[in-house]
């Protein structure tokens, strides 16, 4: 039975290895890790360019007992590091999670796993949400899409409601998370002289009031900023004759593709050598709950880095229309068999 879950497991998680960091002292790797990568992986997650109805009802219930809670803490960090980040990308208003990704970095298999959560995923406010809500003066929907969190109960109580939904869902404990918002995307990509990627596609689409204006044609190239948040961006053109094939999905699997691009050019000897200013100059744009003292602090130590393992996931789940509203619906199993391969590796 245990084969046949990992096995399916493997069919609907999304991986893609290549090798990542090693660093020579285990305590700065993962500070230096954990903080460079969510900067450097936040300013690529954003919104979706097509303005998404707001879910009504849904039936999952995210605090199934069937998922337990296996995140970090102190002893676990006793025997090996293991740090948890979630990074959200927020749409013009600031107040919408359009992306949604954790970052796992295990210093024990060395490895750090992405896993994104697609913006339509059901979700179900807990009674403690909906108290917590009332208290704040905040809005709350008793089902909807998880996108939707952060504006109704307030992109500032983030870890009162996205923050704890995905807790329940993943089964882990989010030790740090990252807000960005648009700006830093076209700004850093520019600060290191662009970055050669793939374009997998035709990808054109105009949107005045946003100022976006996407014309990229397929093949390798190096984007510069704007084409950059451009590729990250595309659903489909503006006859919607031309999009992804799994919606989302297929949007999800683009970015993380151009995030491997990205961090290969990141982690270059010339990019790392100027990261502490580089982290500077782009704080503004994120919010967090790591200081910048920190966060500078330990810059320093990935400049140690040799190797990388990454590893990308996309929740497990499929799209279902219900109530003529489109959502993501999560598959509990295979979620929970996911998180047990990222978090005990040793058992794959």
């Amino acid at each position: 039975m245990n084969k046949k879950n990992n096995k399916n497991n493997k069919k609907k998680t999304k991986k893609k290895k290549s090798t990542f960091l090693k660093v020579f002292f285990r305590s700065a790797m993962i500070t230096g890790i954990a903080i460079t990568t969510m900067l450097i992986m936040g300013i690529l997650l954003f919104s979706s360019t097509d303005k998404r109805l707001e879910a009504k009802k849904d039936q999952l219930d995210v605090n199934d007992s069937s998922i337990k809670q296996e995140g970090t803490n102190s002893k676990k960090e006793e025997n090996g590091i293991n740090k948890t980040i979630a990074v959200f990308g927020v749409d013009k208003g600031e107040s919408r999670t359009d992306t949604i990704m954790v970052i796992n970095i295990n210093a024990n298999s060395e490895k750090i796993s992405l896993i994104s959560i697609p913006r339509d995923t059901k979700v179900v406010w807990t009674d403690e949400q909906k108290d917590r809500a009332i208290e704040l003066g905040r809005i709350y929907s008793n089902e909807g899409k998880i996108t939707d969190m952060s504006s109704l109960g307030g992109i500032d109580n983030i870890r009162d409601f996205t923050i704890c939904t995905i807790e329940n869902i993943l089964g882990i404990k989010i030790d740090n998370y990252v807000i960005v918002n648009t700006n830093i995307v076209k700004n850093v990509v520019d600060a290191i002289d662009g970055v050669e990627f793939n374009v997998p596609r035709r990808m054109e689409y105009t949107d005045k009031s946003q100022g976006l204006y996407i014309d990229l044609y397929p093949g390798i190239q190096n984007l510069n900023g704007e084409q950059a948040e451009g590729v990250l961006r595309w659903r489909h053109n503006n006859s919607f004759s031309e999009q992804y094939a799994k919606g989302d999905e297929g949007r999800i699997e683009t970015q993380q593709l151009f995030i491997e691009a990205f961090l290969q050019k990141v982690f270059s000897p010339q990019i790392l050598k100027n990261i502490v200013p580089l982290i500077k100059t782009f704080y503004e744009d994120v919010t967090t709950d790591i200081s910048l003292t920190d966060a500078l602090t330990y810059a320093p130590y990935t400049l140690k880095i040799k190797n990388y393992s990454l590893e990308t996931h996309i929740l497990p789940g499929e799209s279902r229309k219900e109530n003529n509203l489109w959502y993501y619906i999560l598959d509990e199993i295979e979620t929970e068999n996911m998180m047990k391969s990222i978090l005990n590796p040793s058992l794959n």
